[in-house]
Parts: C-alpha cells; structure tokens; sequence
C-alpha cells in the first residue's frame, strides 16, 4: 500500500484552471499498471490545503512517477511532498524521493529531482522556487500560466496590401508572446489587453486568423470570396459582441477556405455540459435518445430546441446538390458531418443551465414542451464495450480511438494465441493508433500512402515546395492469420481514415459501417489574441492506389446505425462485424 500527500496552495486566474497529484505505476517495460489522481481544487485557497492519494501498488510495479499539476490557468504553489509505503505486513517500506521539500538549490534553473518537460513551457507554463509563499522550510515549487500574452509575428518581413481603401501590414514569420503592455498602440490604456468582450479585441482576431488562411491555406483560395469573407467578418466582429455569433464568423473564414479541420475555442471556456438525450436525424425528422426515459420518451420527434426549428437547422447545414454521383456521395457525408456538428453546439452548454426542448410523443399527435439541465459531461450515445476486450468467444474489440500503440503492443502476446479468431477494431473517431499497426495483419511491404507536408517559402502561396513522405510499413507478420474487421463511420476522419485507406489498398480486413467523414488532413493548432484557440488543416494524407482522398471513404460492407439501433440501445454496426466474423470461420 502507498500513501501519497502534499501541500497546496492555488489562485485560479480563469475557470477552467484546476489542480491535482497523480501518481502513475509502470512496469519494467514502461507499460502503465495503474493511473490515479486526488481530488480536484478548483478556487482559491486562503491556507494551505491537503492533496492525497492512497492505493495499493499494483503487482509488477517498477517505476512510480508522481506528478505535480496545474491545469487551465492560474498560480499554484506545491510543497512537503510526502510518500509513505508499506507491505503486506503493514511495515513501512522506505521509498527515496529526493528534493520532497523542494529545498535544494537550482541546477541549471532546473528544479533538482523534478522534470519539468519542454510542452508545458511552450504552453506558456512556467516553473519556479518560491521564497515568500512556503508551507514549511525556504521554498515551494510555484507553477504558473499567464493569459495575459498576444500572438503577434515578430516585424521581421511585413507583407503590405491595400485593401477597400485601407492599407493592411501583414507579418509573415513564427509566432512569439508578448507581455500586454507591448500593444499599446491599439490603445493609449495601458492597462488594455485583449479580450474576447470588446470589438478590437474581436477585429484583431479575425484579421489574424484571416490572415494565416490566406498565406498558409492547404488549397488555393478564390480571392475575391476571401476578400469579401474579410469584409463580412470585420462588419460583424465590430456590430455585434455576441461570443456564438462571433465564433460562427470566424468558423465562416475557415469554410470559405474549405477547411474541414477547423474548430474554435477560447482558454478560458467552461467545460461544456449536456441534457440527458441526444437528437438522431431520420426519415427528415428529428427523433430523440434518451437514457433517462423517466425525463423525456425515447423516440419522440424534436420540433424545437430553445424556440429554434430544427426543421430549419437542417436546412441552414445542408449541402450544395450535384448531378455527379461522387460529388453527392461527398455531399451527403459533409452534411451529416456538419448537421451533427450544429447539433452538438445547439446541446451543449454551463453546468446546470437549463435547456428547453418541444417535441411530439410517439403514437400521437400531443405536442410537449419540457426543460431540462445539462449536467453531463458526454451526450448519451450507443455504449461501446471496454476498449480492449473479448466480446465474443474468440474475438477481440479493440478502440483505436482510446488504445496507443504502446498499450497495444503489450496486447499483442495474448492476440497471438491460437483461440483468438478475429479482431474488431473502432476507428469511429481519431485514431491513437498509428498506421504501423498494419504490419502485424500483412506478410507484404504496406505501401500506398502518403503524407504531403506544405513547406512555405512566400507570401500568399506564391512559392510553395511540398515535403512528401511514402509510407512503406514493415510486414511483421505476427497476427496475419487473425480475421480483421475495421468499423468506420462519418466521425471516421483524418488519421484514421489514411490508415483505413491504406488497409483498404493493401487488402487488409473487411471495413464495415458508414462512409467516412472525407477529410484526409491532419490538424495543427494555432494560437489567435484573446488567448483564443484553433485547428487548422496543417498537411494532407494522399493515396499512390488510386483512392481519391477528396471524396469520403467507402465501406466494404455498409451498415448504418439507425433509430432502431439506439431505441434498442444496439450497435448494429458492431453486431454485423461479430457476425461476419462468426461466418468467417
């Protein structure tokens, strides 16, 4: 048994800041046994206040790892770390942790015995020794993030245009931070810095992020759409300071770009939280899911969500129609995507707010309308097993979406044994894992795939020198007599649908569900004034075997999740890969 304490002092200086102590336990392969963290403190603490963790060790343990953590934004001091361990026999067991009182002296400005990794400092966090704020000895560890930076280029190549009349001085070089009261020209208050509540503050984010799509785009951008986007976005940044209009303007300049990556959120956001149902678009019709059938009926039809007709949602999300049977295909996965989408932000809002929904019960024509409050942290959804797990007699479900490539590596020992059968892998999401997984399902060289790395060397996209990278993925061989079967459907995108590409051309697994969402790109995240935050398509997964990655990807066998799959609280997409598995045999 193991007993883990410290001493804690903290400031929040936004909402979503918090801190906590973990511990992790690994075994000799660095493989995670065990993973836990105390209790959260989230406000302001007057005195010092206790964190603890007490557990048993798990069997193998090598390595235990503890860790000091400051989440979101704020001050936290740490100190009198205290780790006590004892046997089966209660005796105490001595664990060296050295430098526990953080007292020894700076090595390098390194804190001695303590990492403090490179991601963290690029994220604005800071560490250092504390003399005035101590719970016992000369210092405490003091971890801090500061909201208060702009992103602006350094002046070193400015880029100038005129614009409607007004010149425009672009900078084009990496971003760096800077402290508030070096943007003092935007105004003579020099207590000024950006914000997301007024309309320079606003202005300047949208100028920003129009600007990084103009010079840094994936694709070539009509100019005089983008230049009228420009217009439309200053026009309603300055008029209008509601935070969803502004950020459905700035998400307007990401789709004039033709950017399927592009999300939008600020630092300082609260965690998001949902109603006790879900809204499954069928039939033309809004039906709800509901876990809590005590607070609103499964299968009701939605007519509204605070007073908006969702009959119009639709129609604001859907696609331009085409003749050409690929163009439609593209068409109706991207309308999917972006309906889903509009659904998920109309849901989601603050703790315990309150949420208004009118609806038609079913077997009848009786209209109701019911409040109720978002309190989860997740949108009720078709339940998926644990995500490493034997499902059925000899098959195993792995979640590619939750699952690393470490993780499956210390799997694979009991993959290999002669009474697994087959395999079922989820990418109905991000994938965690890589590509390189495939090797161990092929007695081949994997080819047939690429990743095209945009290498900006101009203004305005005038020089730019693609990096390529083949994928040529070594066959190890060592689960090819597993039967494989992937699951996909419109959530499927990016990374996961290359690496869905490149089983599909290589001929590995049968892939089974619903087309993918058709965004062969990869994500990089920038950094906009007002500590806002965005993804932004950043390279482009491309295929050598003649799938055409700017169309979603196809299915081998196509099964949909419908209504009756989730009145039924049923994955008819995992029913339908255990039963050709099953047949497989």
């Amino acid at each position: 048994e193991i007993s883990i304490s410290a001493k804690v002092r903290f400031i929040p200086s936004s909402l979503a800041g918090k801190v906590v102590i973990g511990v992790r336990f690994d075994d000799l392969n660095n493989v995670d046994l065990l993973d836990l963290s105390s209790s959260i403190i989230t406000d302001t603490t007057e005195i010092w206040k206790d964190l603890s963790i007490k557990t048993r060790i798990p069997e193998n343990t090598a390595t235990i790892r503890l860790g000091l953590i400051l989440s979101g934004d704020g001050v936290a001091n740490f100190d009198n770390i205290q780790i006590i361990a004892k046997d089966a026999n209660n005796q105490i067991v001595p664990l060296e942790l050295r430098n526990a009182d953080f007292e020894d002296p700076l090595i390098a400005q390194a804190i001695s015995a303590w990492l403090f990794p490179n991601f963290c400092a690029d994220a604005g966090y800071s560490m250092e020794l504390d003399s005035t704020n101590i719970s016992n000895g000369k210092y405490s560890l003091k971890i801090s993030s500061n909201t208060n930076f702009v992103r602006f280029f350094p002046p070193k190549t400015l880029y100038t245009e005129v614009f409607d009349g007004t010149e425009f001085t672009i900078p084009i070089q990496e971003n760096v931070f800077l402290d508030k009261n070096n943007i003092n020209f935007i105004s003579q208050n020099n207590s000024f810095s950006l914000n997301s509540e007024d309309a320079i503050s606003r202005i300047c984010v949208a100028i920003d992020l129009w600007n990084i799509y103009r010079h840094f785009n994936l694709s070539k951008i009509d100019g005089a759409a983008f230049e009228e986007v420009l217009e439309f976005a200053l026009k309603n940044s300055s008029e209008s300071s509601n935070e969803m209009n502004f950020r459905n303007t700035l998400e307007r300049i990401a789709q004039i770009a033709n950017d399927n990556s592009f999300k939008i959120w600020n630092g300082q956001d609260k965690t998001l939280y949902f109603p006790p149902f879900n809204l499954i678009y069928e039939h033309n019709k809004f039906y709800v899911y509901s876990e809590d059938t005590t607070l609103i009926q499964n299968g009701c039809e939605a007519l509204e969500i605070d007073d908006i007709v969702l009959r119009k949602l639709y129609q604001d999300n859907i696609g331009v129609n085409s003749s050409d049977s690929k163009d439609i295909t593209k068409s109706n996965a991207h309308q999917n995507f972006e309906l889903n989408r509009a659904i998920l932000k109309m849901l989601a809002g603050n703790k315990n707010s309150q949420i208004k929904i009118k609806y038609v019960l079913p077997q009848s024509n009786k209209t109701k309308v019911t409040n109720l409050i978002r309190k989860s942290t997740r949108l009720p959804d078709l339940k998926k097993p644990f995500f490493s797990s034997e499902i059925d007699t000899g098959l195993i479900y792995i979640d590619a979406t939750k699952i690393t490539d470490k993780e499956f590596k210390g799997i694979i020992p009991e993959l290999e044994k002669s009474d697994i059968k087959g395999i079922i892998f989820d990418f109905r999401g991000y994938s965690l894992l890589s590509e390189y997984i495939l090797g161990l399902f092929s007695s081949k060289e994997i080819k047939g795939g690429r990743t095209i790395i945009p290498q900006y060397t101009l203004p305005l996209q005038l020089n730019i020198q693609n990096k390529v990278l083949n994928s040529q993925i070594t066959p190890l061989q060592k689960l090819a007599s597993k039967k494989i079967v992937f699951l996909m459907n419109m959530e499927t995108n990016s990374y996961s649908e290359f690496i869905l590409m490149l089983a599909k051309s290589n001929k590995i697994g049968t892939i089974i569900g619903t087309p993918s969402h058709g965004n062969f790109t990869e994500s990089n995240r920038i950094l906009l004034p007002a500590y806002y935050f965005a993804t932004m398509s950043g390279q482009q997964f491309a295929s050598t075997e003649g799938i055409d990655t700017n169309f979603p990807l196809q299915p081998d066998i196509e099964v949909k999740n419908n209504l009756e799959s989730y009145l039924h609280n049923e994955d008819t997409q995992m029913k339908a890969a255990i039963d050709y598995l099953k047949k497989q045999r």
